[in-house]
């Protein structure tokens, strides 16, 4: 589980940083500190699905992508 948590998270990481969004954004957007946020990216925690819901939305992408 922790390496699909790390996965998940680092293509949450790679889309982000190819569209050129900041971790701020980001944040605000699934309603999460900052540090929160980047916690996810690393794959420190777990995702739920409206977080990844929200990512994917932003990002424009189908969430199944990530």
């Amino acid at each position: 589980m922790e390496n699909q948590l790390k996965l998940i998270g680092g293509r949450i990481e790679e889309t982000r940083k190819v569209l050129e969004i900041s971790v701020e954004e980001m944040a605000k957007v699934t309603g999460v500190t900052p540090e929160e946020y980047l916690a996810h990216e690393r794959g420190d925690v777990d995702h739920s699905f409206t977080f990844i819901y929200h990512c994917a939305e932003r990002f424009g992408v189908d969430t199944s992508a990530l």
